[in-house]
């Protein structure tokens, strides 16, 4: 079997602890890790930041409406991030 088969059959077997292990050590002794960090870093910023702008909790809203509400707002966010960028 190959790796992602055996973490496959791990998983599916209960034992997804042992998986999640496996992967997070894996993760852990990767070399460009730290570049990828940096570049998840200012995407997480950008995330908060649209989160502070526009809240996207639906809790209230009819279930019809909540799919075009969220739309809707994504893409105030979409406008607000292309102003700023220019």
């Amino acid at each position: 079997m190959i790796l992602p088969q055996k973490l496959k059959l791990l998983s599916d077997s209960g034992k997804g602890e042992l998986t999640g292990m496996f992967l997070r050590n894996r993760n852990l002794t990767d070399l460009i890790r730290d570049i990828r960090l940096k570049a998840r870093s200012r995407c997480e910023t950008t995330h908060a930041s649209m989160k502070k702008w526009i809240s996207f909790a639906v809790k209230g809203t009819r279930h019809k409406g909540r799919e075009n509400k969220i739309l809707c707002k994504f893409f105030c966010i979409q406008a607000l991030a292309f102003i700023l960028m220019v």
